[in-house]
């Protein structure tokens, strides 16, 4: 299963954007507590979750035409701009809680259309093992994601560590990019 095309580098593009979550709960939540405002802190992290609900309701409620991978990219791209505008405003937690909503609206988009890309590359037979592949690489970017966080804060501070998360979101692309391209070569009708 991990050999069928496009499957192994989709993973990996997932625990790289995976990673940016949890680097961004762990960093907020040392910034918060840093201005004793950790009473607020669910609330902030929730307008992330609340653009995600938003956009997984204008997902599913639409047809969707081209390719998956294309998709995928433009929600990267999103991703990787919102997160570096978290960044730039990370002092001002009102306006970087409308930044967190916008950015939130491409991150269920963005694990459906993994799915969908799943779905679409492995054999039917083997799709309940394909998606627990890409929920396993999500997790295992999680994990990484907390680990590297809580280092760069513990080193440097928490803004450094908001600072990784658009990082990790771009390293995920050239990741997508190799994905789509060994799909197309083999299914030219995938682009």
């Amino acid at each position: 299963m991990l050999l069928c095309a496009g499957i192994l580098p989709l993973m990996l593009s997932f625990i790289c954007f995976n990673m940016s979550f949890t680097t961004f709960d762990v960093s907020m939540t040392a910034a918060m507590e840093a201005d004793h405002l950790d009473k607020f802190l669910g609330l902030q992290l929730a307008m992330i979750a609340i653009g995600s609900c938003i956009g997984a309701l204008y997902f599913g409620s639409r047809q969707h035409r081209g390719s998956h991978w294309r998709r995928m990219l433009i929600c990267l791209s999103i991703l990787v701009v919102g997160f570096a505008l978290m960044r730039v405003t990370m002092d001002w937690y009102f306006v970087l809680g409308a930044v967190e909503l916008l950015a939130g609206l491409v991150v269920s988009p963005l694990f459906a259309t993994g799915n969908l890309i799943v779905r679409e590359v492995v054999p039917e037979h083997q799709l309940t093992e394909g998606l627990s592949w890409l929920t396993t690489a999500g997790q295992i970017g999680a994990a990484l994601g907390s680990l590297l966080g809580g280092m760069v804060i513990d080193h440097i501070d928490a803004h450094a560590g908001v600072m990784t998360t658009w990082m990790y979101t771009l390293a995920a692309i050239p990741f997508a990019i190799l994905g789509w391209y060994i799909v197309s070569r083999k299914n030219p009708s995938a682009n």
